[in-house]
């Protein structure tokens, strides 16, 4: 197979804007929760329709041993939770709600997801 053909068909998988704004049409309202490591890196964990500490809960239990390849030296320290911060890791690493909705992601720009 040729390198052209090949990275036509990488392409063909990529969906644009306005693509996946079509997916999301109909659909309730998903919030983006991110983690935001010591050094102000941001990845994508999950967008959820739960904003709360359950939906952050599921989040991490579904994308934790995958955060956790991100953290090389994880500290014995437990982690903490409040409203405002979201869960913070011993070492500093936050996991929280954006601020953002999925729809508003797409439009000004998507985050790299972490089990990626």
């Amino acid at each position: 197979m040729s390198r052209r053909s090949t990275s036509r068909r990488l392409r063909a998988n990529v969906l644009s804007k306005a693509e996946k704004l079509a997916l999301i049409k109909g659909y309730g309202t998903r919030y983006e929760i991110v983690v935001t490591f010591p050094n102000k890196h941001k990845m994508l964990v999950a967008y959820t329709p739960k904003r709360s500490k359950a939906g952050l809960l599921d989040a991490i239990r579904g994308k934790g041993a995958t955060i956790l390849t991100y953290i090389p030296d994880l500290p014995d320290t437990p982690y903490t939770y409040s409203k405002t911060s979201g869960f913070i890791l011993g070492d500093g690493t936050r996991i929280n709600f954006s601020g953002r909705t999925q729809h508003d992601a797409i439009v000004l720009g998507e985050l790299p997801f972490v089990g990626a």
